[in-house]
């Protein structure tokens, strides 16, 4: 077999699209070893001095962004054990190599995890958000989120997501020029499809981390139903006018509520990584926010407190709610959040919304009385003049 770099390849060389692949052993470790198609070291003997300093220059260049890119993809993968970061890049002749870690563990599918039990999705989908923040905490945009680059594999510790293949990856308001920009349409975020298909740099600086938590909520849609969300109008997600164009198989509750936040056409409106982190360990019943006291009732002794309420409990408020775990910890959801919440895992409501208060309506008033006649004020203000008799056959002879 063929030997490249310090890798032993155990396994022939795979044409894919963005390159070819093939995977090595280095000592008793096993990795996933890829050739990128671009760039390519100049030759100088095939070209001018002045052609081959610049391919030169543009190729180092590359070099500096690549290592400062898999400093931050490191990092980030030590604060998450979900990420798996490039181990080196180096280059071989005149093309450019990545190595990292080959994931072992057998796959899941969408549709597989989809059959899962709902506290199974949902802890997935914690971790994966885990995940999001720690590359959103570095800077790091995946640029390629999709089920092939993201995989959900099995664990003595359950399933876990294992994101991968970072050749596309930039950071936050960096992308590659528009006609270098690779991606999956399906998942674009709308401010990453209007870069591409205007072919206008100005626009570089809007995409950011939170083009990551668009194609995101793709991919929590696809694990929780096992279905690809429609949308009324355009062919792509990122086309929409509103995240109301979409058309979603999950139940009203806080997961769907997060995904439709998850989904909002601007940007700046958009959930972002830390958002949905801490969200989603809410709906896991984890406690993310640092605890503060619960509230209590007073009794209706004088002087005296009530005991404070125990046990997992919300209470409504204005503007958000207030979950408070068993322990005692809290955490401020949006009403809407809360209230899918409260019905998807049974938690009880302290303290109901205040109702409305209906005005009461007005009754009619007797405002003159004698032995033959009753004189009624109604409503609107009339007065109107009654038989006695016929009076207290109606309403009963009442002073």
């Amino acid at each position: 077999m063929e030997s490249i770099h310090g890798y032993e390849l155990t396994a022939e060389w795979v044409e894919s699209a963005n390159g070819s692949y093939a995977f090595g052993r280095k000592g008793h470790r096993e990795y996933f070893v890829k050739k990128l198609p671009q760039p390519k070291y100049p030759n100088p003997r095939m070209l001018t001095p002045e052609t081959f300093e610049r391919k030169k220059q543009a190729c180092l260049q590359w070099e500096e962004h690549r290592k400062r890119l898999i400093s931050a993809l490191q990092k980030a993968a030590s604060a998450c054990d979900y990420i798996i970061a490039p181990v080196e890049y180096f280059r071989e002749d005149n093309s450019y190599y990545i190595v990292s870690s080959k994931v072992s563990e057998k796959k899941l599918t969408a549709e597989q995890v989809s059959k899962l039990d709902r506290d199974a999705k949902l802890e997935i989908m914690r971790k994966y958000a885990e995940a999001l923040k720690a590359l959103a905490d570095n800077d790091v945009v995946h640029g390629d989120i999709k089920h092939s680059n993201v995989f959900i594999v099995e664990t003595p510790k359950g399933p876990q997501p294992r994101f991968i293949d970072f050749d596309d990856s930039y950071f936050s308001g960096e992308p590659p020029e528009p006609e270098s920009t690779i991606g999956s349409p399906e998942f674009y975020s709308p401010e990453l499809g209007k870069y591409i298909m205007s072919d206008d740099p100005d626009l570089k600086g809007t995409v950011q981390c939170k083009s990551d938590v668009f194609a995101s909520a793709i991919m929590f849609h696809d694990y929780y139903t096992g279905k690809r969300m429609l949308q009324r109008h355009g062919k792509y997600p990122f086309q929409i006018d509103s995240s109301k164009d979409m058309i979603m198989a999950i139940p009203s509750g806080q997961l769907k509520e997060l995904i439709k936040s998850m989904m909002e056409v601007e940007a700046s409106r958009r959930a972002d990584a830390s958002a949905v982190l801490e969200t989603m360990k809410a709906i896991c019943g984890e406690a993310p926010a640092p605890p503060r006291p619960a509230p209590t009732i007073a009794k209706t002794e004088p002087r005296k407190e009530a005991e404070p309420i125990t046990g997992e409990r919300m209470i409504p408020g204005k503007p958000k709610w207030t979950y408070v775990m068993a322990d005692g910890t809290q955490r401020m959801l949006p009403p809407a959040v809360a209230k899918g919440m409260a019905e998807d895992k049974g938690i009880p409501i302290v303290g109901e919304e205040e109702p409305r208060k209906e005005a009461e309506p007005k009754k009619e008033e007797v405002v003159k009385k004698d032995d033959k006649y009753v004189w009624v004020k109604k409503t609107d203000g009339t007065v109107s003049k009654l038989a006695k008799k016929i009076y207290d056959a109606i309403v009963g002879d009442k002073p």
